[in-house]
């Protein structure tokens, strides 16, 4: 066979393979991003040298296929940028290989020295019934494979979820009055809960048994969380004080004094040294978790803190509102970094993706919106009922969030 016409055979065959892929043109270098053919959608990545007239597959793929889209590199080549995606995709952009693109110094044999931006579609996976009110928690497992969801008063139950299949794996009742928070221990053993009854329950899972149950007076118990090591519960109640409370012995070990209104929110931190508490005073509080002493606390809110977490890196904080914004803090220095602002109503939950630079935010306003936490710009608005909470799986590949619908829906791509 003539050299050429096997050359045009070749080159015609990835043309195939790279329909509706997205080029780039640097260079020498034509690079091709996903594409699509014979009814599949491809993640892979190409790249063409008009000089040589020579093909290579890169050994890196991208992290979910990707087709009618386009790209386009900025002024100097350093950046990629791939944008677009198909309708009814919730679409936003993230930042994912943090190195630099080195076109210029000849051919990629690095694919991880790309920063692309691109744009993910996280599309409506499946909804999730079986709740019979507001459903006002809903947080992944660790490994991702569970769902745990919390309801209000006609309710007053927790369930387990299959996150995969939607399927009804448990429910836990046992709470006398609406279930504020529910949440997995690390290692996924149990789960831990809080209730408008004064008590925090811990479940195991093994066993499917109640654990223990800690009464607080007749005070609500507006949130709830577990170390990372298991050993320890912070709460935070409508009588304005923090309890930290010892698994093993299910004693109550310290009290925290030093918000002035309900305490809507607790974390640990990642190594489980200090702890984040928001509250309706309008503050937000940095605790030592073992003197129980404020550490610092952040002040620029106009109305109650719904819910303040921590950034995955442990540098920053980020907090929502009923004045309606999202807040990004410094911890270092304790001072103000970003306001976001969109939603016309409350804002309800927030959450880093576990890559520190996106935020999602929920809200009375019926969205659920995406955030560069670095830029400050949203980069979607979806709308559903009121939205109550919202939770990122640990990779970031999925979400979950909760209705006043009574419903749970799934987000994925």
């Amino acid at each position: 066979m003539n050299i050429k016409i096997l050359l045009n055979f070749i080159n015609y065959l990835f043309v195939r393979i790279l329909h509706h892929s997205v080029d780039v043109h640097i260079n020498d270098i034509i690079l091709f991003f996903g594409g699509y053919n014979c009814g599949n959608i491809s993640s892979s990545v190409y790249g063409y040298s008009i000089q040589k007239s020579t093909w290579i597959k890169f050994e890196y793929t991208l992290p979910s296929p990707l087709y009618c889209c386009f790209g386009i590199s900025n002024k100097d080549n350093t950046y990629i940028h791939i944008i677009g995606g198909t309708k009814n995709e919730l679409k936003f952009v993230i930042q994912h290989w943090i190195r630099t693109l080195e076109i210029k110094l000849g051919w990629i044999n690095d694919f991880n020295k790309i920063i692309i931006k691109y744009t993910r579609g996280f599309q409506l996976l499946m909804v999730l019934q079986g709740h019979e009110d507001t459903v006002s928690s809903v947080a992944f497992s660790a490994d991702g494979r569970n769902i745990v969801s919390a309801s209000h008063d006609h309710d007053r139950t927790i369930r387990r979820w299959d996150a995969e299949s939607g399927k009804l794996l448990e429910i836990f009742r046992g709470h006398t009055d609406r279930v504020f928070a529910a949440r997995f221990s690390l290692d996924g053993h149990n789960i831990v809960s809080c209730s408008g009854d004064g008590t925090v329950r811990l479940w195991n899972l093994i066993a499917g048994t109640k654990i223990i149950t800690s009464k607080s007076g007749s005070n609500k118990i507006l949130s709830v969380n577990i170390s990372p090591d298991g050993k320890y519960i912070v709460s935070g109640s409508k009588d304005n004080t923090i309890r930290l409370l010892d698994v093993d012995s299910a004693t109550e070990m310290k009290q925290f004094f030093g918000h002035s209104g309900d305490v809507l929110s607790t974390q640990f931190s990642s190594d489980g040294k200090m702890i984040l508490s928001s509250s309706s005073d309008k503050t937000i509080n940095l605790w030592n978790a073992e003197s129980g002493k404020i550490l610092k606390q952040f002040k620029g809110h106009f109305d109650s803190v719904t819910r303040a977490r921590f950034s995955p890196d442990g540098k920053f904080i980020v907090s929502c509102s009923l004045d309606n914004t999202i807040r990004i803090w410094n911890i270092k220095t304790g001072k103000e970094r970003k306001i976001l602002k969109g939603h016309s109503k409350y804002v309800n939950d927030v959450k880093y993706f576990p890559d520190g630079r996106t935020i999602v935010s929920c809200s009375s306003d019926d969205t659920i919106r995406l955030w560069n936490a670095e830029s400050g710009k949203k980069t979607l608005k979806e709308n559903y009922r009121v939205v109550k909470c919202i939770n990122v799986s640990s990779n970031g590949n999925k979400m979950v969030s909760g209705s006043t619908d009574c419903k749970i829906r799934i987000w994925g791509y």
